[in-house]
Parts: structure tokens; C-alpha cells; sequence
């Protein structure tokens, strides 16, 4: 089955995305979409400056087993601001990237996931100011449904990156920090 989206007749003025979906029985869901907000990036409104965002971003889930599914996503685009030639811009022009693949077993009313992540955003705009940062994240997630509209979740978040702008603040340019949360969520 695939299913084309077009541009959104609600979608803000100029705002363009566009996509495909390829989904198969056996081997799963495709999903390959392209945005472009279409901002104007020089325009200043209401205190806020217009940040011109697009990216690409191609998505894939499948069932391995009754209670096993597997997912992966990887997005690549950019972002600018204020880009006015130089000497004064571009103020902001940041090409990112990101990938991800993650794994869930499902059980009675318990879920365990497990994901992987590789991110980096490349700095070219003319400032001194280095905004390039190269990183990678694990989380470790356990969902409990103790009834029908309740949800127990606990969540361990591993984040390593690089990013040299931290030398400034007085930081170590590297980092591994660890982040333990937990919610209990009501439904109505």
C-alpha cells in the first residue's frame, strides 16, 4: 500500500511537506517525508526573528516478532537565520543530522525498549561562536499499565557529546551526562 501526502491546505502560508508511505504486511512500514517551513529568515515580528527550517527525514518500523518491534529513523536538514552576506550574516546556518534505531518487546501489560542514537550539527555561519557538536544517547525505557487509562514509566537517558562552545562557558568541551526519570500518567 502506499500513500502519497501532499502540501496541507491548513499548513501556515508558504509552510511545503511533502511524503510517501510504503506499507507491507510482512515486512513493514516505510515513511520518507520532506519539510520546508519556508520562512522568511530576515524577518523580524513581533520580537521574533523568522528561522528558516527544512529537512529530510526517512523512517522505517516493522514487527520482528508477535511482541517484538523494531524501529529506525534518520533526519537530515538546516537551519538559518538573518542570512544577510557577509560581514553581517548569515547570523545562524546549521546543517544537522540525526539516526536512530530502537528495539521494544512487549508483554502482559509490561513494555521494555531499548534505543540507540547518533546526532551532529555542523556550525557555517560567520560568528567566532562554534556550534558544531558530534554525539551519541541511549535510553533505557520499562512501561507498566497498572489499569486500562495508567501508565508507569521509567526512563535512563545516556547522552555523550562534543561540543566546543562548552570551552567557553568554562566547561569541558566533552560530556556524558546520565539522566534517571520517572512519571506516573493518568488518562481521561
Amino acid at each position: 500500500i502506499a500513500e502519497k501526502i501532499l502540501p496541507s491546505n491548513t499548513a501556515s502560508p508558504g509552510e511545503d511537506y511533502r511524503g510517501i508511505t510504503l506499507d507491507h504486511t510482512d515486512y513493514g512500514k516505510l515513511n520518507v517525508l520532506y519539510y520546508d517551513n519556508r520562512a522568511n529568515d530576515r524577518a523580524f515580528e513581533k520580537g521574533q526573528w523568522g528561522w528558516r527550517t527544512k529537512f529530510w527525514s526517512v523512517g522505517y518500523k516493522t514487527t520482528l516478532t508477535e511482541s517484538v518491534d523494531f524501529l529506525a529513523q534518520y533526519m537530515n536538514g538546516s537551519t538559518t537565520l538573518i542570512t544577510i552576506r557577509p560581514p553581517i550574516g548569515p547570523i545562524v546556518a546549521t546543517n544537522y543530522w540525526s539516526a536512530f534505531a530502537l528495539i521494544s518487546k512487549e508483554w502482559d501489560r509490561h513494555r521494555l525498549s531499548f534505543r540507540a542514537e547518533r546526532f551532529v550539527t555542523s556550525d557555517h555561519d560567520i560568528f567566532p561562536d562554534n556550534n558544531n557538536e558530534r554525539g551519541t544517547a541511549l535510553t533505557l525505557a520499562y512501561v507498566y499499565r497498572p489499569a486500562v487509562k495508567q501508565r508507569l514509566t521509567l526512563e535512563l537517558i545516556r547522552v555523550t557529546s562534543g561540543r566546543p562552545e562548552r570551552g567557553f562557558l568554562g566547561l569541558a568541551p566533552h560530556a556524558t551526562e546520565t539522566q534517571a526519570q520517572a512519571s506516573y500518567r493518568f488518562f481521561f
